[in-house]
């Protein structure tokens, strides 16, 4: 007579969420450096605009008053009292809706390289790519007119040098993202994501 007692495995020698018949679970895909920086990156050029914004604002607020304060003078009408104030206080929580959605934004792309999304991977690029060539047009234009450009900045009361600086290095820190995300070690992290996500077994 045969010995039909089950020998196991038990269920608590199982992993978690397993039980005897049921298929193992996919193998957990390591999550390199250059995707953990890349995240963290990510991370911090979506707040830093955040933190920057109060300061920003003044400058444009001194910019539009004093474009209003030139459209009597080129016209040759006068503006309504508190013209000005109105501008601003409508443009200022715009400004606000807008960047706190490019913000949110910014965070789930960050999400989506965090998770192994090559989809993600791809839009985050290509939008790196006219963001380097909008940056790369606007130092033209500062090339090509440098007594144009200097007065607008001078009329926000705003620095070419400083804001050229905080450009190049926005720009620096994307596109050191963009090459972290496509380093070997990045590679291998999304496709692994990928096939584990398809139902691949090692």
């Amino acid at each position: 007579m045969s010995d039909s007692r089950y020998s196991g495995p038990w269920p608590s020698q199982l992993p978690t969420g397993s039980f005897p018949g049921m298929t193992p679970p996919p193998p957990r895909v390591e999550r390199p450096a250059t995707v953990k920086v890349a995240f963290w990156g990510i991370v911090v050029l979506a707040v830093l605009p955040l933190i920057a914004l109060p300061f920003q604002m003044q400058y444009v607020s001194n910019g539009v008053y004093a474009g209003l304060a030139q459209m009597p003078v080129q016209s040759r009408r006068t503006l309504p009292a508190g013209f000005a104030e109105q501008i601003i206080s409508i443009m200022i929580p715009a400004v606000w809706i807008i960047v706190l959605i490019v913000a949110a934004v910014t965070i789930l792309i960050g999400l989506g390289i965090w998770t192994g999304r090559n989809w993600v991977r791809i839009v985050l690029t290509v939008l790196a790519g006219i963001m380097t060539a909008t940056t790369l047009i606007g130092y033209v234009f500062l090339l090509a007119a440098p007594t144009y450009a200097s007065a607008q900045y001078a009329r926000m009361g705003e620095s070419p040098v400083g804001s050229s600086i905080l450009s190049i290095l926005q720009l620096a820190a994307w596109v050191a993202i963009i090459v972290l995300i496509w380093l070997p070690a990045s590679n291998y992290f999304f496709a692994m994501s990928r096939a584990a996500r398809s139902g691949y077994r090692r």
